[in-house]
């Protein structure tokens, strides 16, 4: 072996390393003295290799820190996540329960003032001027109403009421010579033809009351609007409607219901019927566009990790009026510090029993695994020798325990391998000899010429048996490849059974049975045609007699299956260990190619020997279909 090749030989070796050579640890050696430019080239371009492999060229140590940091920021990450989830949504909801009942009781508040003013409104249909001004035929003028306190004195208990309208029927169809009576409505007016329209939706109240932002454009205030509440008037003798009363009330009576409940992180919105905005705190293009979650009736949080919007409405019955709330939630606003405490103290552990577990797995594991790898390093220089350190009886112990015990096998794997080699080729030899002895070569050169001076032989049988001889040994002899397909093993075996039925004349009959999907499997060249010349030798010439051989190859079961077959004097069961142990001589050819085509298949059970004396022989090879 020359120079070149020393740094990649394979030295076997029992003695003993301490580690005590030269080792380089995170650092890459880029130039060696003993290299060739290409050498030192293919070097730098794998050094390179390993500066962009990742996470997977850090050594051990730097592995487990990184591990361990990624874990800890893993871990404050969870916690601090899982606390947020938790917290807030507890009191996310807690509060989105606060803002529902906070809205409820605003809404009960104005509903409460409603059903004041609408206790007025029952009121007046029993009040003798009312019906008086309804039911006579004529009505009085506003200056004999005016005169009269009675309307004055009912509404002095109801102090939500801030004006009242009595309107007869007349009056909305034009035919009254008299304006309808209004009791301290100076900065209000009437819309004759907005009466008129609304009539009809408001007899279908049968008795019942509306409330509406300005009537619903039936009263026209001179500055702040106002809320109306408007029912029909029934003559108590008669049950005939005669007309409408509206009283109302201002926008106080719904805004200051928000008094207590007001707050920087909160917006209200009123509605009225119509969805149009009654009143609005902030600016109403912001809370405008909440609409469509406004007019959900159930509240609602939308989703943030550190602000949330909690929606929520409320509509006061009987009166179409709706109160919408949006509350802007930020976590940190209430958040404390006792309730900081827990995580801080959870996070605070769990870095402490990192670091514990860290110095633990060093002092364990890593620097007795680094240690190991140092002694160790005297494998890469190819001695393969068995590794010397103290340590201690656990796993790592276990470790180079049984790195020795590989190291020793390894070597005695690699002798075998070599045997087996030596093996193998001395049986390609000895096969190579048996075809080109003289003798077989002779005699057949012989027969093939007294076929040639047989007056009564065909030339193109002459020809036929030089082509046959000469295409034999050409393939037989052909370099190349150790393997080859089946087609080609076949095709030597045909041409040697041919040549040797020239040569002993009718003694056998050849059969093949091939089947076509089989022929490109690979199997060791001069593997079928030393069976062969076993069955001729020892089978057929000493039966004495007319004899078959015959060659089978078929798939079964993803399995090729070679089937040689000779109706020889066959063996016993002796025999055939014999053979297969080395034993018996005269059939060296038989068990050295049974031992050459295992070794090709790593697999000591792909072949099968079936014989009985004085019948048959039966040899069938076992390939793997691929």
């Amino acid at each position: 072996m020359n120079s070149s090749d020393s740094d990649n030989r394979t030295i076997i070796g029992t003695g003993t390393a301490d580690g005590s050579g030269d080792t380089q640890t995170g650092q890459a050696v880029v130039s060696k003295p003993d290299l060739s430019a290409d050498e030192q080239l293919e070097l730098s371009a794998d050094v390179k290799k390993k500066k962009h492999r990742g996470f997977g060229s850090f050594t051990l140590k730097q592995k487990l820190r990184r591990l361990f940091t990624v874990t800890l920021i893993l871990y404050v990450l969870c916690i601090g996540f899982l606390f947020i989830f938790i917290y807030q949504n507890q009191i996310v909801d807690t509060e989105r329960k606060t803002v529902a009942a906070d809205l409820q009781t605003i809404g009960q508040t104005i509903q409460t003032r409603i059903n004041n003013v609408n206790e007025f409104m029952l009121a007046m249909t029993g009040n003798d001027v009312a019906k008086e001004y309804f039911t006579r035929e004529d009505a009085p003028s506003s200056e004999d109403m005016l005169n009269n306190n009675a309307i004055a004195r009912m509404m002095a208990p109801f102090e939500e009421v801030s004006s009242v309208f009595l309107i007869r029927f007349d009056h909305i169809d034009g035919t009254a010579t008299t304006e309808p009576y209004s009791k301290m409505s100076s900065i209000l007016r009437l819309d004759r033809d907005a009466l008129r329209e609304k009539r009809g939706l408001l007899e279908d109240k049968r008795g019942g009351y509306v409330v509406w932002l300005n009537g619903d454009g039936i009263v026209k205030p001179q500055r702040d609007s106002v809320m109306c509440m408007l029912r029909v008037f029934y003559d108590a003798g008669t049950q005939r409607k005669v007309g409408i009363i509206c009283a109302t009330f201002e926008l106080s009576q719904l805004i200051t219901a928000l008094d207590n409940y007001r707050a920087d992180d909160r917006e209200y919105i009123f509605y009225d019927h119509n969805g149009d905005t009654i009143y609005v705190t902030g600016e109403e293009e912001t809370l405008r566009k909440y609409d469509s979650v406004l007019s959900a009736e159930q509240s609602r949080i939308t989703k943030g990790l550190v602000r949330r919007d909690i929606y929520a409405t409320y509509e006061i019955p009987k009166t179409g009026i709706r109160i919408a709330c949006v509350e802007h939630y930020v976590l940190w606003e209430s958040l404390s510090y006792k309730i900081m405490v827990i995580p801080l103290i959870s996070v605070t552990l769990m870095v402490l029993a990192l670091i514990m577990l860290d110095m633990m797995i060093r002092r364990y594991i890593t620097r007795p695994i680094l240690k190991l790898s140092d002694s160790m390093q005297a494998v890469k220089k190819g001695w393969l020798r068995r590794v010397s350190m103290e340590t201690n009886e656990d796993e790592i112990g276990m470790l180079k325990e049984s790195y020795n015990e590989m190291l020793v096998e390894m070597n005695r794997l690699i002798e075998e391998l070599l045997d087996k080699e030596k093996s193998v080729r001395k049986t390609e030899i000895n096969i190579l000899q048996q075809q080109i002895k003289p003798h077989f070569l002779y005699n057949t050169i012989e027969m093939i010429a007294s076929l040639a001076i047989d007056d009564e032989t065909p030339r193109e049988q002459v020809y036929d048996a030089l082509e046959t001889l000469g295409s034999f040994y050409r393939q037989f002899l052909s370099k190349g490849s150790n393997e080859v397909p089946l087609s080609t093993e076949l095709e030597i075996a045909k041409k040697y059974l041919k040549l040797q039925k020239l040569r002993y004349g009718d003694i056998f009959d050849d059969e093949y049975e091939i089947a076509d999907d089989c022929l490109e499997r690979l199997l060791p060249k001069l593997t079928i045609q030393p069976l062969i010349e076993n069955s001729l030798y020892h089978g057929i010439r000493k039966k004495g007699g007319h004899g078959l051989i015959r060659i089978r190859v078929y798939k079964e079961n993803d399995l090729v299956y070679v089937e040689l077959y000779d109706d020889g004097v066959g063996m016993s069961e002796e025999k055939i260990a014999q053979i297969m142990a080395g034993e018996e001589g005269q059939h060296f050819g038989l068990r050295r190619t049974i031992e050459r085509f295992c070794y090709f298949e790593e697999n000591n059970d792909c072949y099968k020997i079936e014989s009985k004396e004085g019948e048959y022989t039966k040899i069938t090879l076992i390939l793997r279909y691929k």
